[in-house]
């Protein structure tokens, strides 16, 4: 039984010896872009931002589709851009400035790998220095508001302001009613044009969606127009 043991413990050793042996043989390169930080690590690097990775949950979307833009205009002006998604759940990331709570951009990470190219993406603009992203479902109830006759929420404006109003939140995961969808509003500190872009790795596969709000910090240009630099 001991002379078993011994020989089943030495092709273990001798197993592991080979993975290892076979693991160092890949470039380091495609180890790191298999990383699943490696897509966040790009982005930091990138942005030149003095920065830190803030976790902000996970966004399910059961519909299989994303809704991303500026809900305060108290119609469905956020759903128009709706765009479908190949996973169930996207983890949320924010680049958070070190010195001022700045949002410079919002991850929304798949698997998390390097990106190479981009693909799909959405055009969107802000006019109070927020926005919210969600499921479609989530993001028709936004818009559906109106319709429920609450006396101190008329309107998807009326719903966000005492929440966004409060300047320095960064993030903030709200309730939708009647049913109390999750629906999560990023400050950004600045009206204007922004876009989501869906971006991939080196297999075809989505790496996350890119949502940057201030650019590289050199130059302003955005870090979706540097993806596979």
């Amino acid at each position: 039984m001991v002379s078993r043991i011994a020989k089943d413990e030495n092709h273990v050793l001798k197993m592991a010896s080979l993975v290892t042996a076979l693991l160092s043989l890949l470039p380091v390169s495609a180890k790191a872009e298999a990383e699943p930080d490696a897509g966040r690590n790009w982005i930091l690097a990138t942005s030149e931002h003095s920065a830190k990775w803030q976790p902000s949950g996970q966004l399910d979307l059961p519909s299989g589709t994303i809704f991303i833009g500026d809900p305060s205009w108290g119609d469905d002006y956020h759903l128009r851009g709706a765009k479908t998604v190949p996973v169930a759940r996207l983890d949320v990331w924010l680049l958070v400035s070190n010195n001022d709570e700045q949002v410079h951009a919002v991850w929304l990470e798949a698997n998390g790998t390097l990106p190479v190219t981009v693909g799909d993406h959405i055009d969107f603009g802000t006019d109070s220095a927020y926005f919210a992203l969600g499921d479609l479902a989530t993001g028709q109830a936004i818009a559906d508001i109106g319709d429920l006759n609450l006396p101190t929420v008329p309107d998807s404006f009326e719903f966000f302001l005492p929440h966004v109003q409060n300047f320095g939140f960064a993030a903030i995961w709200l309730e939708v009613p009647p049913n109390d969808l999750p629906v999560l509003a990023v400050e950004t500190k600045q009206d204007g044009a922004l876009k989501a872009v869906w971006t991939k790795d080196s297999a075809g596969d989505l790496s996350g969606i890119l949502i940057d709000i201030t650019g590289r910090a050199s130059d302003q240009q955005f870090l979706d127009t540097l993806v596979g630099q």
